[in-house]
């Protein structure tokens, strides 16, 4: 039988969100799915992100051309 159900990881032990149908003393195995990286290490685009910074002024979309293609 497959039950599926959420978990928190915390203190060294994983919290049930939900009780399970089976009886206490059961032997089950666990395979751990991890949802998310928690944190931008974990990102595997961590190397580029920021790497299209424009200019600290915030006019990036209003001067879009003159950025590409240089001011007129």
């Amino acid at each position: 039988m497959t039950i599926k159900t959420q978990a928190i990881y915390a203190g060294g032990s994983l919290q049930l969100q939900q009780p399970l149908p089976v009886p206490d003393g059961t032997e089950v195995q666990i395979n751990i799915h991890l949802e998310a990286p928690s944190t931008v290490a974990n990102d595997p685009l961590a190397a580029v992100i920021g790497i299209g910074e424009g200019p600290a002024a915030g006019d990036v979309s209003a001067k879009h051309d003159d950025y590409l293609y240089g001011t007129p």
